[in-house]
């Protein structure tokens, strides 16, 4: 517990902290909304929907603080879930057959990225009726540069209100046919991933599966085993474009000009003449 000199502080601190996460919450669905004339009825109803699942305000434990949060988050996530679109489970029509624009995110650090270029690949040679964009981190961009099977790229700054703004009404205005979240390990309970789907307004949603992703992805991949290899893991992200992971090529690749190759060979040759 806390001593009787700091209790009342931590007591303070702790109801601030609560404020404030009821506030994140509702200004994460403005900036996300756009200023939508319409938002969905689940929306309208998210305040009473979180009263029902027992999150409210009121009186405040310091020692479930983090409960709390986790409980408003939760009941946020569950809140983004009602508004999805498409069925709750779903498969990929035949990608051999049907045009589907597709969204593949990874907007995380420049590793994850580099990584990913395998699977976006995959998604992209799978058939010729695909085209496939990105939205990547400010730092993260530039892997993607002269990437062949890349269509566009969007950023999405992590830090800015204005970046996640500005995203959502980019996204909203593509239609995209299919969102692909390359992220395998997400945390318990993640919101602004669903939030950006939503704003995208995909029918099918593809993810690794299990626990709360569930509510979020309706064509789920196998569970990641962190015990493997990330790029191991991520293919299952292609099966549900029928696709043969044992016959692909799964080597990362980025796609430097000219002027770059000339660069760093300069660099080798220098290094080498030490």
């Amino acid at each position: 517990g806390f001593s009787r000199s700091t209790e009342p502080h931590r007591v303070g601190l702790f109801r601030r902290r609560a404020k404030e996460s009821d506030a994140f919450l509702w200004r994460d669905a403005d900036v996300l909304l756009g200023g939508c004339s319409n938002p969905a009825p689940a929306l309208r109803l998210s305040r009473s929907r979180v009263d029902h699942l027992g999150y409210h305000s009121g009186p405040v434990d310091p020692m479930n603080l983090r409960s709390i949060e986790r409980g408003w988050r939760l009941a946020w996530m569950h809140i983004i879930a009602r508004m999805l679109p498409g069925e709750r489970t779903a498969t990929l029509p035949d990608v051999r057959l049907t045009p589907l624009k597709v969204l593949f995110l990874r907007f995380e650090r420049i590793g994850d990225m580099i990584m990913a270029t395998s699977v976006i690949r995959a998604i992209a040679t799978s058939s010729p009726l695909i085209t496939l964009d990105v939205v990547s981190a400010p730092n993260t961009r530039p892997v993607l540069e002269n990437n062949p099977y890349v269509r566009k790229v969007f950023t999405l700054d992590r830090g800015t209100w204005k970046s996640y703004r500005a995203l959502a009404r980019d996204l909203a205005a593509e239609h995209y046919d299919v969102i692909v979240d390359g992220r395998l390990n997400n945390p318990p309970i993640f919101t602004s991933t669903p939030l950006l789907m939503w704003r995208a307004g995909a029918p099918y949603r593809v993810g690794v599966g299990g626990g709360n992703n569930d509510l979020v992805y309706n064509v789920r991949a196998k569970a990641y085993d962190r015990s493997t290899h990330y790029i191991r893991g991520s293919r299952a992200l292609t099966a549900p474009f029928g696709l043969d992971a044992s016959a692909i090529d799964w080597r990362p690749e980025i796609f430097l000009t000219e002027d770059e190759r000339e660069r760093a060979d300069a660099v080798w040759q220098r290094a080498a003449e030490r």
